[in-house]
């Protein structure tokens, strides 16, 4: 069809462009990414980070302080632990020195018992008070120590049988000052241990008014990030949309230029088919009438055969056999067996009327002005058979075959490679068009230049 053989062998496959392949879409999202939009993202970002530091921060700081609250209550339980024991000591000592009865050393026994495990708790506390603390819990345990022997002593004398000697110690009042020194140490302790609870406490409260507005900065900060994911959503909804706009726009206008350039070729092959059966009709040895009304005939089976590779009255379904023998109607001449024909019957969708119409056309004229039409002892044999794949589908296979036509040469053929010629050069416009007719039916093309003429084999679904 092109007025050029084809190379040696082409093979196009079905091609499916997406929206979201162009460049257009790139710059657009591009854009998008450096808008105003990103600058706001990345504010409420940071302001996210911020926050959430914050109340990291808070929370760790309330429950340190939630901790030193815990541990003061812990002190001034141990301080009147240590003063109850003593208590209870000092009154088993005394009812056991007065009575010489022993069931006084009960709570004496129970209480000394008990002194072990607090005077740890008091080590404890030690360990994490200040120097002053310190020295106070020093001396409240050398006190502590100073009561206990004296109780031992009076208790260990009482058993001899020696109460004068017991309660002789006792009157000299050492261990009733040591019980006062005591007392006032253990006082002293738990007024620093409410001073620094009641601190702590303080600072939880402090903490926790300041976790309420960070909380609400937070609920603030997560609907301004909602207003600007809309707002983002929005514009790269719209940069998508203005970027399709341009693809469509530019494929219409890619698609009316190709048609454009389509007119002018078919126009211009029209022309060269009507000489060319003006050409074949002048050859026979009629009358001028009966000539010209062969060639009246042969252009108007062209002008059929031009319609039915546009598409025309292709609303329903065409049978391929019907439409090969439209278009090749004109390159019959006198009903003499130049065009074969052979296949099952074969029913083409709608959507498949148009380019296999136009690959057929297209064959024709190049054969017409090339090859095996264009002269008389010319054959070209067109045979068609459904096949099914591996998956079950449907498959056309159409064979084009040229036998009897001229010697190829790089004279005659621009864009073909036949044996012992160098291939001259790329594939002119009709070329493309039966490439791009294959691609439209989502098929495969396969062109081949053997001794005895051109071959073309087409593979494509049906439905």
């Amino acid at each position: 069809m092109t007025g050029q053989r084809e190379p040696d062998e082409h093979r196009t496959h079905e091609r499916r462009p997406g929206l979201g392949s162009g460049r257009p879409m790139d710059r657009a999202i591009a854009w998008y990414l450096r808008g105003p939009m990103n600058r706001v993202l990345y504010g409420v970002s940071a302001l996210f980070i911020a926050i959430f530091m914050l109340m990291a921060q808070t929370v760790m700081a309330q429950r340190q302080a939630r901790q030193e609250v815990m541990l003061q209550d812990e002190s001034m339980l141990t301080l009147n632990a240590l003063m109850e024991i003593m208590l209870d000591a000092e009154t088993g000592q005394r009812g056991y020195l007065l009575t010489g009865n022993a069931i006084y050393l009960n709570p004496y026994e129970r209480a000394k018992a008990r002194l072990e495990s607090e005077v740890s708790a008091l080590h404890r506390m030690a360990e994490r008070s200040g120097d002053e603390e310190q020295n106070h819990i020093a001396q409240a345990e050398q006190l502590i120590r100073t009561k206990v022997d004296e109780m031992d002593h009076t208790v260990e004398l009482e058993r001899a049988g020696m109460q004068p000697s017991a309660l002789a110690v006792v009157t000299t009042n050492a261990g009733e000052r040591a019980m006062d020194e005591l007392r006032q140490e253990l006082a002293w302790l738990r007024g620093e241990k409410m001073v620094e609870r009641q601190a702590a406490f303080d600072r939880v409260q402090l903490l926790e008014s300041r976790l309420l507005p960070l909380v609400g900065l937070l609920g603030l900060g997560i609907v301004l990030l909602t207003i600007v994911a809309l707002r983002g959503e929005r514009h790269r909804a719209w940069a998508e949309a203005e970027a399709r706009q341009f693809i469509v726009l530019r494929a219409a206008n890619d698609e009316t230029q190709l048609l454009a350039r389509e007119l002018n070729h078919r126009v211009m092959n029209l022309f060269s088919v009507v000489l060319s059966i003006i050409t074949m009709s002048s050859r026979k040895q009629a009358p001028l009438a009966e000539v010209l009304d062969d060639i009246r005939a042969r252009v108007h089976a062209l002008s059929l055969a031009h319609s039915s590779s546009q598409g025309v009255g292709s609303k329903e379904n065409c049978k391929l056999a019907d439409l090969a023998a439209n278009i090749m109607r004109p390159y019959a001449e006198d009903g003499a067996e130049r065009v074969r024909m052979a296949g099952p019957e074969v029913v083409l969708a709608p959507r498949m009327v148009t380019p296999v119409g136009l690959l057929i056309h297209e064959l024709a004229t190049n054969a017409s002005k090339y090859g095996a039409l264009s002269v008389e002892s010319g054959l070209v044999e067109i045979n068609w058979q459904e096949v099914s794949d591996e998956d079950g589908g449907r498959n056309l296979v159409f064979d084009w075959i040229e036998t009897g036509g001229p010697a190829l040469s790089p004279a005659t053929s621009s864009s073909a490679t036949p044996p012992g010629h160098t291939a001259p050069g790329k594939a002119g416009f009709g070329s493309r068009l039966t490439m791009m007719a294959a691609q439209q039916l989502g098929g495969t093309l396969a062109r081949t230049w053997p001794e005895t003429g051109a071959r073309v084999n087409l593979i494509c679904p049906l439905p």
